[in-house]
C-alpha cells in the first residue's frame, strides 16, 4: 500500500492520508493516519475522539455539512488509525481541498483542539482513475491524453461495452480546436486503431429487434507483424539490411521490442523502405464485424443530400447515364463510346477505347498543358520510346526541380539533384550527377567538368572532377575524391580528407588533414605534411618531386628543397618489419654507393649477435665534412708485451695519437684558438683523454677526464677535469679543481685551487693552498693548512701540524698523529709535539649527547651533562637539585671520624714528571670510607668536596658542643666566684674573724 503524506510540523507529529488499494470500487471513504506528542517530544497514548472538517481553502471557514467525527481511537506510542473518514461523493470532486483535523483527549483535557495549519489533500494513485477508467497524457503533444476504459461488466445506463476480451483501449482525445477558435467545433474524440496491441474493436447495439448483441461499428487492424515502419510486440522487424542499421543504432529494437521509438528510427534511417511500404489494412465495418475492404457497409449507403465528392473535387450527385452491360461510359454526342470515356466494370478507364487494359488506357496522344503528377510510378511500355523537347527538359519532383537536362549545339548538360545546383551560361558537356541544398549548391563552371554529388562542391577548370563531399573544388584536369574543404590543382589529385590541398600540377594527397602538395609531382599525406609550393619569382614549380609524410602530431612537417623523400613518424620507420624498435628499424642488410651520414644516431640492433662493420683500413666518421672520430686499426708488431689494441681519436680532428702507441683514447673535445693549440694528445700506450681541450697524457695507462690543460705524468695517474692539474706521480690523482699538484705516489687531490699532496699516499680534499706533505697526512679543506707530520690532519684556517723541517733534531715524521683545527681566526695555529689533539674555538667548544649547540657567555667548554669550564678557567660541576634524588642526611661527625681515617698522601702521576706533585687520597681508600662513585678506581671532585663539607659540620657540631660545656663552666665558675667573694664580704664584715 503506498500512502500521500503531509507533514503539520506540530507537535502532533506526522499525518498521513492512506489510500488503500482495492480491486472493486473504491467508495468515497478513506483511511487517516498520523502521530501525536504531549508534550513535544513525548509519544502520546491515550483515547481520543477526531473530527474532521473539509476545506475549499487554506483559511476560510469550512462549508456547512463537511464535517465528519470519529469517536474513541486509540494512540499507541504517539501512533493513531481513523478509518472511514468519508464527506460523500460530492465532496471529492477534483477542485483543491484542505483537510482541518481536530483532536480531543482525556490526558490533554479543554475538549477539541485545533491542529494547524490544514492539511492540503494532495493526488493520490486512485485518485488519478475515476473507476473503470485512466488517464494520462501522451507523449504527441500537451492536449492529448490516452483513456483507458477497462468494464468488467455493463453498468446500468452504460449501453456500449469497449474491449471484449481485451478490457482497455487507447483513445487519442485531443480537445485542442484545430485553427485556435474557440466558436468552431474541434475533433471531440478521434479512435485509433493502428496500435498492434488492439487490433480491433466493435461497438456492440442492444435492443428490441435486434440479436443479443450486434456490431454497430467494427475496426479491424491487420498490421503487418514485423513491419519494420510499424510497432509491433516482437524483436527485429521484416527487412534484414533496415534491421541491421537500427539495432546498431539502437539495440533495444532487437533485444527486447520493436516499439514505437525503433519505428520512428526506421522511418529516418530507411526511408526508401518505409516511404514504399506496403500500407496496413485498415478495414472498417457497419452493421459488420469482420468488414472485408477498407469500407464495408452491411446495408444501403445513403447519402440524404449532396450526393458524393470524389479526391478530385467532383460532385456526384446523379448516376452516370448511356451505361451498358457492366460498365459505364460518357458518350460523345455522336454516341460512340469510344469518343468518350468508358468504366468498365472493375473500374479500369478507358479514353478513346472501351476495352481499357489498364487502370487509365488512352488511345492517341496527351497533352497537359501543366503538369503530370503520379503518387507512384509512371511506366513508358515499349521497346523504344523517345521523350522529345525542343528546349531545355526538366523534371520535377514533390520536392522541387530534380534533374535539369539543357540543351547546346556541342554536348548537353546535366543537372541533377538540389534545383539550385549551378552550371553557368555557355558551358558544355557539364555533369552534376545530384547533392546540392538551400545555401549550399554544386557547380560545375567549366567545359566538361563533373560533379558527382555532396554539396558546395566545384569543378572549376575543364575536364576538372569533384566525385562528392563538402565545400571540394578542382581545377583544370584535377580530381577531389570526397571529402571536405580540399582542393586539387591543374592535374592534380586530392583523395579526400580534409582541408587539403594539391596546387603543384601533378601533385597528389592520398587524405589526411591539413596536408598540401605544392610542388610538382609533389606527394603529401597524413597530418599537416606540407610540400613547399613556388618558392620565388624566378621559382615556378616548389619543390617539385618531394614525397611527405606527416604522422599524427598536430605539427607542421614542411619540405625544405625539391626531390626530396621526407617522413615524420613518431612511432619509427620499419623496412622489412612492422614494429621499428628504432626511428628507422631496418630488418635486413644496408647497402649505400655513397657515403652514410646521420646528424643524431644509427643503431644497429643485432638481438644479441655482434654486428660487425669491417675496413682493412682506419676508419673515420666525418658528419658534416668533418672528422668526429678515427678507429685506426694499426698497432706495432714489436710491442714488448705483445699487446696490440686499436687508438680510438674522437672530437676534434686535429687531436692525435703519438706514433708508436697502442690502445689509445680520445673520446672527445679539442679545438683551436687565436692564442694556442688546444688539441688533446695520448703520448703513452693505453693512455686516456675523455674531453675538454689542451689535455695531455704522458704516463703509461695515465687517464685525463677533460677541462683544459691538465696533465696525466706518471704511470696510471689521473686528472679528473678542471684546468692546470698536474699528477705526476705514480698513480696520483687529481680529481679536478685548478693549479693542484698530487706529487707523492697514490696521492691525490680533490679539487680547490693550488692545493699539493706531496708524500706517500696523501689526501687534499680541496680548498686553498693547502699541503699535505706527511706520509699518509689529510687536509679535508679550508685555507692555508698544513699536514705535515705523518697521519697527520689540519682543517679550518692556517692550522699547522708540523713537518720534519720545521720540527728539525734530525726528525723525519713531523709531529705524526697530531690533529689540529683552527676557526676562522687570521692567525697560524700550530702543534707543539707529536700525537696531539689541537682545536682553537674562539667561539667555545662544546660536548654533548644532543644535537642542540649551547654555548653561553662566560664558559669555553660547555657540555649537555651541565658541567662546564669557565672562560677564566674553572671547572663547574653540574649540581642541580632537580637533577638529584635518594636524599639521605649524614652525620657529619661520623664522616668526620671516618675522614680522619682515610689516609692523606703526597705522590705523582706515573705518566707524569716526578716533580709534579698532587696531594690527596687515593681512590680506593675514599671508596672504601664513604662508599661513593661509579667505582674505586676514580674520584669525583663533588664526592671530595662533600666529604670535607660534612667533616666541617661535625667539626662545627664538635665545636659548638665544646663551646655550650665552656658556657656552662664558666656559669659555674662565675657563680663560685659571686659566692666566694660573698664569703669574701662576710668574712671581712666580721672583722676577718670568727
Amino acid at each position: 500500500m503506498k500512502s500521500a503524506c503531509i507533514a503539520l510540523g506540530l507537535s502532533a507529529g506526522l499525518l498521513c492520508v492512506c489510500l488503500p488499494a482495492r480491486a472493486a470500487d473504491l467508495g468515497t471513504a478513506f483511511t487517516y493516519q498520523g502521530f501525536l506528542e504531549n508534550p513535544p517530544g513525548t509519544p502520546l497514548n491515550d483515547t481520543c475522539t477526531f473530527e474532521f472538517k473539509l476545506c475549499d481553502d487554506a483559511v476560510a471557514v469550512c462549508s456547512p455539512g463537511t464535517t465528519a467525527n470519529r469517536p474513541a481511537i486509540a494512540v499507541i506510542s504517539g501512533v493513531f488509525t481513523v478509518p472511514d473518514v468519508d464527506f460523500g461523493a460530492n465532496s471529492i470532486n477534483g477542485t483543491a481541498r484542505w483537510l482541518e483535523v481536530s483532536v480531543d483527549c482525556p490526558s490533554i483535557g479543554g475538549g477539541l483542539t485545533l491542529l494547524s495549519p490544514r492539511v492540503e489533500l494532495k493526488p493520490a494513485p486512485h485518485a488519478l482513475a475515476l473507476p473503470g477508467m485512466a488517464t494520462r497524457p501522451m507523449p504527441s503533444g500537451p492536449d492529448n491524453y490516452e483513456l483507458g476504459l477497462g468494464l468488467s461488466a455493463i453498468p446500468s445506463g452504460i449501453t456500449t461495452e469497449v474491449g471484449g476480451d481485451t478490457p482497455v483501449l487507447n483513445l487519442d482525445v485531443n480537445f485542442r480546436h484545430t485553427d485556435k477558435d474557440p466558436s468552431k467545433p474541434g475533433a471531440a474524440i478521434r479512435i485509433d486503431g493502428r496500435s498492434p496491441a488492439f487490433p480491433a474493436f466493435q461497438f456492440l447495439a442492444r435492443g428490441a429487434g435486434l440479436a443479443l448483441e450486434e456490431s454497430a461499428l467494427a475496426v479491424t487492424y491487420d498490421p503487418p507483424s514485423t513491419d519494420c515502419c510499424a510497432a509491433h510486440g516482437g524483436t527485429g522487424c521484416n527487412d534484414p539490411t533496415c534491421e541491421t542499421t537500427v539495432c546498431n543504432s539502437d539495440p533495444y529494437c532487437c533485444n527486447v521490442t520493436w516499439d514505437a521509438q525503433c519505428a520512428s528510427e526506421a522511418q529516418t534511417m530507411c526511408a526508401a523502405l518505409c516511404s514504399a511500404a506496403t500500407p496496413s489494412i485498415t478495414r472498417v465495418g457497419i452493421g459488420t464485424g469482420q468488414p472485408s475492404d477498407p469500407l464495408t457497409v452491411n446495408g444501403v449507403i445513403r447519402s440524404m443530400s449532396g450526393g458524393f465528392e470524389f479526391p478530385d473535387g467532383t460532385l456526384q450527385s446523379t448516376a452516370a447515364t448511356g451505361g451498358g452491360g457492366d460498365g459505364y461510359s460518357l458518350d460523345a454526342d455522336d454516341g460512340n463510346p469510344i469518343d468518350a470515356v468508358y468504366v468498365d466494370g472493375n473500374g479500369s478507364v478507358g479514353i478513346g477505347t472501351n476495352v481499357p487494359g489498364e487502370s487509365l488506357d488512352v488511345v492517341g496522344n496527351i497533352h497537359a498543358s501543366g503538369t503530370i503528377a503520379s503518387g507512384s510510378s509512371v511506366v513508358v511500355d515499349g521497346t523504344a520510346h523517345t521523350i522529345t523537347s525542343d528546349a531545355d527538359l526538366e523534371l520535377h519532383v514533390a520536392d522541387g526541380r530534380a534533374l535539369r537536362i539543357e540543351t547546346n549545339a556541342t554536348s548537353p548538360n546535366l543537372v541533377g539533384g538540389y534545383g539550385g545546383n549551378i552550371v553557368p551560361s555557355g558551358v558544355t558537356g557539364a555533369t552534376i550527377a545530384g547533392g546540392g541544398e538551400d545555401g549550399f549548391p554544386n557547380e560545375v563552371a567549366n567545359h566538361f567538368g563533373t560533379v558527382s554529388g555532396g554539396e558546395d562542391n566545384t569543378a572549376n577548370g575543364v575536364y576538372a572532377t569533384v566525385a562528392g563531399g563538402f565545400g571540394n573544388a578542382a581545377s583544370p584536369n584535377g580530381v577531389v575524391s570526397g571529402g571536405q574543404l580540399n582542393e586539387a590543382g591543374s592535374n592534380a589529385v586530392v583523395a579526400g580528407g580534409q582541408s587539403n590541398k594539391a596546387p603543384g600540377r601533378w601533385s597528389a594527397v592520398p587524405g589526411g588533414n591539413s596536408n598540401v602538395a605544392g610542388g610538382e609531382y609533389s606527394f603529401a599525406g597524413g597530418r599537416s605534411a606540407k610540400v613547399r609550393d613556388t618558392l620565388g619569382s624566378s621559382d615556378f614549380d616548389g619543390d617539385e618531386g618531394t614525397f611527405v609524410w606527416a604522422d599524427s602530431t598536430d605539427a607542421n612537417f614542411v619540405s625544405t628543397g625539391p626531390d626530396q623523400f621526407l617522413i615524420r613518424a613518431a612511432g619509427g620507420v620499419g623496412i622489412g618489419t612492422n614494429a621499428p624498435g628504432e626511428q628507422l628499424d631496418v630488418a635486413g642488410n644496408i647497402h649505400a654507393s655513397g657515403a652514410i651520414a646521420s646528424g643524431n644516431t644509427i643503431t644497429i640492433d643485432g638481438a644479441g649477435v655482434p654486428q660487425t662493420i669491417s675496413s682493412s683500413d682506419a676508419i673515420e666518421f666525418l658528419p658534416g665534412g668533418n672528422r668526429v672520430l678515427r678507429l685506426d686499426p694499426e698497432a706495432p708488431s714489436g710491442f714488448s708485451s705483445g699487446l696490440t689494441s686499436s687508438n680510438v681519436i674522437g672530437g676534434w680532428s686535429g687531436n692525435s695519437v703519438l706514433s708508436g702507441v697502442v690502445g689509445a683514447t680520445i673520446a672527445g673535445g679539442g679545438g683551436v684558438d687565436t692564442i694556442a693549440d688546444r688539441y688533446n694528445e695520448v703520448r703513452a700506450d693505453l693512455g686516456t683523454v675523455g674531453g675538454g681541450a689542451g689535455n695531455r697524457v704522458w704516463g703509461l695507462r695515465g687517464t685525463v677526464g677533460g677541462g683544459w690543460g691538465n696533465s696525466a705524468v706518471a704511470e696510471g695517474s689521473t686528472v679528473g677535469g678542471g684546468a692546470v692539474n698536474w699528477a705526476n706521480a705514480l698513480y696520483a690523482t687529481a680529481a679536478g679543481g685548478s693549479g693542484n699538484w698530487p706529487h707523492g705516489d697514490y696521492s691525490a687531490v680533490g679539487g680547490g685551487y693550488d692545493n699539493k699532496a706531496t708524500a706517500f699516499a696523501t689526501t687534499v680534499a680541496g680548498g686553498y693552498r693547502n699541503s699535505a706533505g706527511g706520509i699518509y697526512s689529510a687536509v679535508p679543506g679550508g685555507y692555508l693548512n698544513l699536514a705535515g707530520g705523518a697521519y697527520g690532519f689540519a682543517a679550518g684556517r692556517q692550522a699547522k701540524v708540523r713537518d720534519a723541517a720545521t720540527v728539525g733534531g734530525g726528525d723525519f715524521d713531523g709531529d705524526e698523529g697530531t690533529f689540529a683545527w683552527a676557526d676562522s681566526t687570521n692567525a697560524d695555529f700550530q702543534s707543539t709535539g707529536p700525537n696531539q689533539f689541537l682545536v682553537r674555538a674562539s667561539g667555545g667548544i662544546y660536548l654533548g649527547t644532543n644535537s642542540t649547540v649551547s654555548i653561553p657567555a662566560g664558559r669555553f667548554i660547555n657540555t649537555s651533562t651541565g658541567a662546564y669550564l669557565t672562560t677564566g678557567g674553572v671547572w663547574t660541576d653540574s649540581s642541580d637539585r632537580d637533577a638529584k634524588e635518594n636524599f639521605t642526611p649524614l652525620d657529619g661527625q661520623s664522616v668526620l671520624e671516618r675522614l680522619a681515617e682515610v689516609p692523606i698522601s703526597r705522590w705523582n702521576f706515573k705518566v707524569q714528571d716526578g716533580s709534579v706533585a698532587h696531594i690527596g687520597p687515593t681512590a680506593q681508600d675514599f671508596h672504601a670510607a664513604f662508599g661513593t662513585g661509579e667505582d674505586d678506581r676514580h674520584l669525583a671532585a663533588l664526592d671530595t668536596s662533600g666529604v670535607a663539607l660534612a667533616a666541617i659540620q661535625g667539626l662545627h657540631q664538635l665545636l659548638e658542643d665544646k663551646d655550650c660545656r665552656v658556657r656552662d663552666l664558666e656559669e659555674q665558675n662565675r657563680q663560685l666566684e659571686s659566692r666566694l667573694s660573698a664569703v669574701e664580704q662576710l668574712l671581712n664584715d666580721n672583722g676577718g674573724s670568727r
